[in-house]
């Protein structure tokens, strides 16, 4: 028997942040504050247990990288040169606790950021709201992990010197008791 295909709707906020600083020390400083993932320590774990440790060190502010592409290596006739670097982040532990509830969620679980130069040689940073993306899957446990990934991520733009968007700001303190990073 086939089962009809599913049609979900959800709301989808673009953040642009400015980063202090050059296009390459805003791309360093991030590349420093979000690791690159140890998959081969993720492999050899042989338990959630030591999922966790790995992901806890290997994620200092919450999040690791699993790529990168350089967006301006594309053939020079395709696209204007310029400088951005994409990246897929997120966090295996709190992956798990999405997959366990609904397994399509897995398309926002890796979030997609962009370090760029805009058109005036400013660094900046562009990344969807996760919680936004979350809420789209009518799940309030989906929905809650949403909204820690936009308190780790207002705290990790915090830590890159950029200005925490007000929609993101509240979820630092209000939802998980999280402060900007410096403060403690």
């Amino acid at each position: 028997m086939t089962v009809p295909a599913k049609a979900h709707e959800h709301l989808c906020r673009r953040l642009v942040i400015a980063l202090p600083g050059t296009y390459e020390q805003a791309r360093e400083r991030f590349e420093r504050a979000v690791p690159v993932a140890d998959e081969l320590g993720f492999a050899a774990a042989r338990s959630w247990r030591e999922v966790a440790i790995l992901a806890k060190t290997n994620a200092p502010n919450g999040f690791m990288r699993f790529r990168r592409g350089d967006v301006a290596v594309l053939p020079a006739g395709l696209s204007p040169r310029g400088q951005a670097i994409q990246y897929l982040m997120g966090n295996h532990v709190i992956t798990e606790m999405v997959f366990r509830r609904e397994p399509s969620a897995m398309l926002h679980t890796a979030l997609p950021v962009l370090i760029y130069r805009d058109r005036q040689g400013r660094a900046r940073l562009a990344v969807d709201q996760p919680s936004l993306l979350f809420a789209g899957y009518d799940d309030p446990d989906v929905t809650t992990v949403g909204e820690h990934l936009d308190a780790l991520l207002a705290r990790l733009i915090c830590v890159l010197g950029g200005c925490v968007p007000e929609g993101l700001g509240s979820a630092l303190v209000d939802h998980h008791g999280l402060l900007p990073a410096g403060r403690a």
